[in-house]
């Protein structure tokens, strides 16, 4: 017995409209309102979160919920070694007012879980990050320690702060060169301060020196005719 197929070829909003009442796509993909206030063909794109970068205790993040359509103001939740900094004296581990950005405060070690829920109650997000303190994290400049650049040239030079399981953490990194004749650095990202465009400005050489409390790590750049 053969078994015949037909393929259908149609938009994916008709294939969801033809379904028997409204669809609902709430989550990571959205939600498909046909039947409310929105109107037939009215699509809300899910609400995200900035990135968050694993922190060390006592630092602080900024952290913004947004949407390409609809109000993104959500109330916040976190578990784990973090809390939220309301203002210069107060912090809680919720945010019962829905806003759009939050400041987080890291306050030991581990993971911390956040849950963000849109005002509207149309969708939410989740996210993990890490926490652990600076005496648990190792400095290094990434990459090769030996660049080369001609007159004129420039070079990028990051730097990484470690854990022993290999967990990259955010900090405020401190940059210098040993001779500015020969190589300068220009910024980076801030805040993270993770890496320096090193610059060829004359014929000789200079040590790129990172620093994060007592810890040191160093690349060395050639500058060429």
């Amino acid at each position: 017995m053969k078994t015949l197929y037909r393929t259908f070829s149609l938009p994916l909003a008709s294939i969801l409209l033809a379904l028997a009442g409204c669809v609902d796509l709430t989550g990571v993909t959205g939600a498909w309102d046909c039947c409310g206030a929105g109107g037939a063909g009215a699509y809300s794109y899910p609400l995200s979160l900035t990135y968050i970068d694993n922190m060390l205790s006592g630092d602080t993040a900024r952290i913004s919920a947004w949407s390409t359509q609809g109000d993104p103001k959500s109330t916040w939740e976190l578990t784990g070694p973090a809390v939220f900094v309301l203002d210069s004296h107060t912090v809680d581990t919720r945010i019962v007012t829905p806003v759009d950005l939050v400041t987080i405060r890291g306050t030991g070690t581990g993971e911390v879980n956040l849950k963000v829920v849109r005002a509207s109650k149309m969708d939410s997000v989740t996210a993990t990050f890490f926490v652990t303190d600076s005496a648990n994290v190792t400095l290094r400049v990434a990459g090769s320690k030996d660049r080369r650049v001609g007159v004129g040239g420039d070079a990028w030079i990051a730097a990484q702060l470690l854990d022993s399981t290999g967990k990259w953490y955010r900090a405020a990194l401190v940059w210098s060169s040993s001779d500015t004749s020969a190589v300068t650095l220009a910024d980076g990202v801030n805040p993270t301060q993770f890496g320096r465009m090193a610059h060829g400005r004359a014929v000789g050489a200079a040590n790129i020196v990172v620093a994060f409390g007592g810890q040191r790590d160093t690349a060395r750049v050639q500058v060429v005719p």
